[in-house]
């Protein structure tokens, strides 16, 4: 493992995380940091034969990608870069101390972004963006990724099955890798500079959906017509408790293989 590259996607997750719009979503706890830099090294497999970006062992963990190492790495770097560390009491008798980190710095999230690879940096913004600390969210998500979906709890996770052929690699990513190492940082600089401009008019660069000029009428028509939806499904079913059993061998089953999210 390539404990530098760790430590700078973990940084890089709580720095951009740092300029969401609402700050309540501008802190992460390590359960995020884990499967941040879990999706930073599946992106950088598709594009690089299978290879992950920081060459970390993970291990299908309870419901999710796990790496002991990562999880000892996210406090020393956050260290680094003085982030605030915020702990809360469970609410939950027995458990651990609530762990959170924040930072809001756009100058150094400009300059750790530069240390990344493009297609690192790229990825990290976007499911940071995406996710925030919605963790029922984010371990859906990389519970239905490719190398989860082929391997059984305890197994070690193989990055080969999202190997892109290179007909599937982007145009985009051989043009950027073909500049000079001075035009890809001039590169990602312009494009800090437009996300900072678009902020400063209020654009997050998030969807912004209309509202519809129509309001909802709950009226005779609204209810029969829900009530007609339900009855196509049949009859209700009975409430009971029922057990079911599995073998193990359901872990490789085709079943589970065919739901895939990159």
């Amino acid at each position: 493992m390539d404990k530098q590259k760790v430590y700078n996607i973990i940084q890089y997750a709580l720095l951009v995380a740092g300029q969401e719009d609402d700050f309540r979503d501008r802190d992460l706890g390590p359960i995020h940091f884990i499967k941040y830099v879990y999706l930073a090294d599946l992106h950088h497999a598709m594009h690089n034969n299978g290879k992950t970006y920081t060459g970390i062992q993970w291990k299908f963990h309870k419901f999710g990608p796990w790496s002991n190492d990562v999880n000892d790495c996210i406090a020393p770097a956050l260290d680094e870069i003085n982030a605030t560390f915020k702990p809360f009491k469970s609410q939950y008798e027995g458990s651990d101390d609530i762990k959170r980190w924040f930072i809001r710095d756009e100058d150094l999230l400009e300059k750790m972004g530069v240390k990344l690879p493009l297609i690192i940096s790229g990825v990290v913004e976007s499911i940071v963006h995406q996710f925030k600390k919605d963790t029922a969210s984010l371990l859906e998500h990389v519970y239905r990724t490719k190398p989860m979906l082929k391997a059984a709890p305890g197994d070690v996770l193989d990055f080969n099955c999202v190997a892109k052929t290179p007909d599937q690699k982007t145009e985009f990513k051989s043009k950027f890798d073909q500049l000079s190492a001075r035009k890809q940082k001039k590169f990602k600089q312009a494009v800090q500079a437009m996300r900072k401009k678009r902020l400063e008019h209020g654009v997050s660069g998030r969807s912004i959906y209309v509202n519809s000029p129509l309001p909802i009428k709950y009226d005779d028509v609204y209810v029969n017509g829900l009530e007609w939806v339900e009855s196509l499904s049949g009859d209700k079913f009975q409430n009971q408790n029922l057990e079911a059993e599995f073998s193990n061998d359901i872990w490789y089953s085709d079943n589970r293989k065919g739901v895939f999210s990159d």
